[in-house]
């Protein structure tokens, strides 16, 4: 909310600012600078444009459908062509829809968030390795859900790192394996 009534994190201080705002109830806010804000600055510009709290919750249904379409783009591909269709769409949903972000989705909290770039990052690491041609998109598309998920929460680091790391000695070991044959 304090994004969406004018806080800049780069330019003012937290504190200072909520204390202009309700100068009454001032308790201190200083662990909202130590985090990262890519949900709450998106979904603060959407609130700051439509005026309704409600609808920044957008960001997470967005995030849900495209888990769910890339995860069936990728199960659509010949590398899993002995999956039936029905199967396709029920592994999507899965992947799509765990505990988590059915209880998060229609709610401003971040876990669900976390959890679906992840499983973005995971889907492009997928489609890079069922690819039969490399694609500079999927890089990209792997570059971006890992920067959209280390700016969610500060976990999301965590989780990028390792996963891009193991990825890293899995193309390493893959090289030095060709090169032994």
């Amino acid at each position: 909310l304090f994004l969406s009534q004018g806080w800049n994190p780069i330019y003012h201080n937290i504190d200072t600012f909520v204390y202009h705002l309700y100068p009454t109830s001032f308790e201190g806010t200083i662990w909202v600078e130590n985090y990262p804000k890519f949900a709450e600055t998106v979904q603060a510009n959407i609130l700051a444009f439509t005026g309704k709290i409600e609808i920044s919750k957008i960001l997470n249904w967005l995030s849900c459908f495209i888990v769910f379409g890339y995860s069936f783009y990728i199960l659509n591909k010949n590398y899993f062509e002995k999956i039936s269709p029905f199967a396709k769409l029920l592994i999507s949903l899965a992947l799509t829809l765990n505990p988590v972000v059915v209880g998060q989705i229609c709610t401003l909290f971040i876990d669900n968030l976390v959890y679906l770039y992840f499983m973005l990052l995971l889907l492009s690491i997928t489609d890079i390795e069922t690819q039969e041609t490399q694609s500079k998109k999927t890089f990209l598309f792997m570059i971006m859900s890992s920067v959209c998920l280390i700016n969610i929460k500060l976990s999301g680091i965590v989780y990028a790192i390792i996963t891009l790391t193991v990825y890293l000695i899995y193309i390493l070991w893959q090289k030095q394996k060709s090169k032994l044959k």
